[in-house]
């Protein structure tokens, strides 16, 4: 996929260690995730689905220099549990 976007396949990115950085366990963090993916509501459009879309949003942002603006590995671990949750229980209803 690299070669299709015309990137350098050297380049890498990467992960974020949250785990390891945090000491706390995988299963707690995919727990947490679970419980709020199950709290979206099923509407149109604020739903897990979407959650999952800004999440990856986001993190294609932070891979390509937007790290610079969440220096520290807390706000980073910030940002990102905000966009998993940033819209929980939405009723889906519009002005």
């Amino acid at each position: 996929m690299i070669k299709n976007l015309e990137q350098d396949s050297d380049t890498t990115t990467s992960g974020y260690n949250f785990t390891t950085e945090f000491n706390f366990q995988m299963p707690i963090l995919c727990s947490f995730l679970r419980t709020v993916e199950a709290a979206y509501l099923p509407n149109p459009y604020h739903n897990s689905t979407h959650a999952a879309d800004v999440v990856q949003t986001l993190n294609t942002m932070l891979q390509l220099g937007g790290k610079k603006y969440a220096p520290s590995p807390l706000e980073l671990f910030s940002i990102l549990v905000a966009a998993v949750i940033h819209d929980v229980c939405h009723p889906g209803l519009n002005n």
